[in-house]
């Protein structure tokens, strides 16, 4: 053999042997690709073996949790937030199937726990459908994680292998959770295989400046009288705001406006004066300019100012002479007028005590076991009792009557000061020490001192009241929760306010008389008569009512007429009171809309009340994550369990997605056009090479 030919064939075994690997090559490119093909075919997912089973063929028990507070009446460019959470809510119902089991909560309808056993599931879409479109905005406040917990026993109940939330919401600050649940340890609600899709509403951060609280310091309210009223604001949005216009009306009338500067996402407070000018039921709000958000613009409050004051005056005529000469000098032209009749202890009578609204005891002695209940069921009303020692009054018949049945502070004993000869003294008495001018019966009573203005501090006590000279005096125990309103100089009250059941009572130190001081001769003898019985006889204001709350009323009118609530929206709806003691109490739980409601007695106007939404409502800035992760922490939630979702028409697939797993169809597919392109590169070089190698075989 030539050398030449020899390595002639050698190279043709090396490319005959080439050629087979690329052969191998093909076989396993093209075996690929037609799994490939297959498996996309077969649409795979990412999660367990059986997702697939459950997730198609189970019934499903879902919970659509729907926000509809205040704050969903925000819009963006794709509409108002509530329609758009309407509209996302739709979209999931389409993904449902016959048999599966939905329970469609409102925020708006949370209660108590136990509510659940109220709350039946929807096996009907059509009927779900319609009553999604029927929801309506509500002025209610509950939160995010209330509703999640009242879902967990829902679920819990349910024997469906396929449980599912999903909470359409713009989850603002002031709706993801209460000041309770925050204290709340965290808890294990939901078992793993439950699912959680949270349909974030909006994208725009709105500018919103809200009133938190309509406060009035404790005050008495008169005819010409100025109050204060404190509103408190909150700016919830990114920007500041300068000059921000708050108004004040009394009756419908503005009376007073002020523009105030807040900060982005801080509060500030502003003080009001306001000064009605007739008694009656004074229907007030604050009311701000307009922003992007109104609902919470406003807020209401009233204030119930008596025409007049049934006094009612025991003790002897001699006991009552300076007391009954300083509550007649009231002028009706500037205020409550004060209608006085006088008895004494023996003759005081249940129907003296329920025809009162203050009653002024000069000299008490020895209560009937009748007079000391039908005195307590006055105080229980709220009314107030004004008391004057004397001569005859006695340190254990005192604390037996009054202390320990009207629970009023006890009286220690009586004092007589007398004059020490060692200092060549020819008389001995104390004065007034500490003067509580923030007390509302001093309020308007005297000038503040123009230097002392600038401190905004009351006037020094001695230059602004004459005291009297105190030569004998009762000595009363000074409960925790009672108030000094004037202090001796030796220490002991000289004027003691002290709660006394659900009502109030004012107790002076000395008679009402020149034999244990000159207090009745002094200027301020006759202006502390009146406040002391105007505040006593002032009706007291009802707490707060937030939207969804009872109202508790308290009214002492005996009419037989019917009562009726009228609402902000004028509807009327008759109510029957409960006849307790001296009063009568209607209970009225239809506050869905804020605004002033009045209690009527056929024609007439007993009271009104103010009901105003959940001061969170105007925190409408939306909650970071750090914030949503703490609260699905509480519940129980874990982060892979939580699928954030957009209200999108996207919404479907990603739904689908999240309940059998993400599909690698299509990452198949392009696996295997890939190794068809491959696969083509392949044989053409082998196909070469074979025509090459051909020539040289023959």
């Amino acid at each position: 053999e030539f050398s030449t030919l020899t390595f002639l064939k050698e190279l043709q075994k090396s490319k005959i042997r080439r050629i087979k690997i690329r052969q191998w090559l093909l076989l396993l490119l093209r075996t690929l690709l037609v799994i490939l093909l297959v498996m996309a075919f077969a649409r795979p997912t990412v999660r367990g073996p059986l997702s697939g089973i459950v997730g198609e063929r189970a019934k499903t028990t879902a919970v659509f949790i729907l926000d509809d507070t205040p704050s969903m009446m925000a819009a963006d460019d794709q509409g108002e937030y509530w329609q758009q959470a309407v509209d996302a809510a739709l979209r999931v119902v389409e993904i449902m199937h016959d048999g599966d089991e939905i329970y469609l909560l409102k925020l708006s309808t949370l209660s108590q726990r136990g509510a659940e056993t109220d709350i039946q599931p929807i096996r009907n879409l059509p009927m779900l459908r319609a009553a999604l479109r029927d929801v309506k905005l509500s002025f209610r406040h509950h939160t995010l994680e209330d509703a999640l917990r009242l879902s967990a026993r829902l679920l819990a109940a349910s024997t469906n292998l396929n449980k599912e939330v999903y909470l359409f919401s713009d989850f603002q600050e002031g709706g993801i959770a209460s000041e309770q649940s925050t204290a709340f340890a965290p808890e294990s609600l939901f078992p793993e295989s439950v699912r959680f899709f949270a349909v974030q509403i909006g994208k725009r951060q709105p500018n919103n400046i809200g009133i938190e609280s309509v406060t009035i310091p404790t005050t008495m309210f008169e005819p010409g009288k100025a109050f204060q009223v404190r509103a408190r604001l909150v700016n919830a949005g990114e920007n500041a705001v300068e000059g921000f216009i708050v108004s004040l009306f009394l009756n419908g009338e503005r009376v007073t406006q002020k523009g105030v500067d807040i900060a982005s996402r801080s509060s500030t407070e502003v003080e009001f004066t306001a000064v009605p000018k007739s008694a009656g039921i004074l229907e007030g709000k604050v009311e701000l300019e307009s922003d992007d958000l109104d609902f919470d613009n406003r807020r209401y409050f009233t204030v119930d100012i008596p025409a007049s004051v049934r006094v009612l005056l025991v003790g002897t005529p001699t006991d009552l002479q300076y007391v009954r000469l300083a509550l007649g000098t009231r002028e009706a032209t500037t205020a409550s007028t004060f209608q006085i009749r006088e008895t004494t202890t023996e003759r005081l009578a249940a129907s003296d005590i329920l025809a009162s609204d203050v009653i002024l005891f000069s000299n008490p002695r020895d209560l009937s076991a009748a007079q000391t209940e039908q005195l307590s069921a006055f105080l229980a009303s709220g009314r107030g009792i004004v008391i004057f020692p004397g001569s005859q009054t006695q340190p254990v018949v005192f604390n037996a009557d009054f202390a320990d049945k009207l629970k009023s502070p006890a009286l220690l004993g009586i004092e007589h000061l007398r004059p020490d000869p060692a200092r060549d003294e020819t008389e001995s008495f104390v004065t007034f020490d500490r003067v509580d001018l923030r007390h509302p019966v001093f309020q308007g009573m005297f000038e503040e001192d123009p230097r002392l203005a600038s401190t905004r501090r009351p006037p020094s006590p001695q230059r602004a009241i004459e005291t009297p000279n105190v030569k004998t005096f009762a000595r009363f125990q000074a409960p925790p929760q009672a108030r000094t309103v004037i202090a001796l100089s030796n220490g002991s009250p000289f004027l003691l306010e002290a709660p006394a059941l659900q009502g109030r009572i004012l107790l002076f130190a000395v008679a009402p008389n020149l034999d244990w001081s000159d207090f009745p001769l002094k200027g301020l003898f006759v202006p502390l008569m009146h406040r002391a019985v105007a505040y006593l006889a002032a009706e007291p204001q009802m707490g707060e009512i937030l939207v969804g709350e009872e109202a508790s009323l308290r009214t002492r009118s005996r009419s037989t007429e019917k009562w009726t609530i009228l609402s902000p929206t004028k509807g009327e709806t008759v109510v029957q009171p409960t006849t307790t003691g001296r009063e009568q109490i209607i209970r009225f739980r239809d506050t869905e809309t804020p605004g002033i409601y009045t209690l009527n007695s056929g024609a007439t106007a007993v009271r009104k009340f103010a009901v105003n939404l959940h001061p969170d409502e105007s925190r409408t800035a939306k909650a970071d994550a750090t914030e949503l992760d703490r609260m699905y922490r509480r519940v129980g939630i874990a982060t892979e369990a939580l699928q954030i979702v957009e209200p999108t028409e996207e919404i479907q697939r990603t739904i689908l997605q999240a309940r059998l797993g993400v599909e690698l169809w299509k990452y198949f597919l392009l696996a295997a056009l890939i190794i068809a392109l491959v696969e083509m590169f392949v044989a053409r070089e082998s196909k070469r090479e074979l025509a090459a190698i051909q020539p040289s075989a023959s």
